[in-house]
């Protein structure tokens, strides 16, 4: 349950993302993903807290195009290969 955020191209604007989420009450611990380079050979992921997510996107050194994911849903789901899935996907269509 609960609400989930998926924000498109939303790095520049982190700080005041995160700024945000937090003024209009979402609690420091709501997990959160970045998928940077999303279902490319270098895509680069990493997943943490509202509260971690800024320093965490700066020692995985992510940058843009990203997708920010925020909500219980990154805790149930995790961040799956997406690259991976991309292949798999091509794969069973032939």
């Amino acid at each position: 349950g609960g609400t989930t955020l998926v924000i498109y191209m939303g790095m520049k604007q982190m700080p005041m993302i995160v700024a945000g989420l937090q003024a209009a009450g979402m609690p420091l611990t709501m997990p959160v993903a970045v998928i940077a380079n999303a279902s490319l050979p270098h895509q680069a992921q990493v997943v943490t807290t509202l509260a971690q997510v800024q320093e965490g996107v700066r020692s995985e050194a992510l940058a843009s195009p990203a997708v920010i994911v925020v909500g219980e849903v990154v805790r149930e789901a995790g961040v799956l290969p997406l690259s991976e899935m991309a292949s798999n996907s091509l794969r069973m269509a032939r």
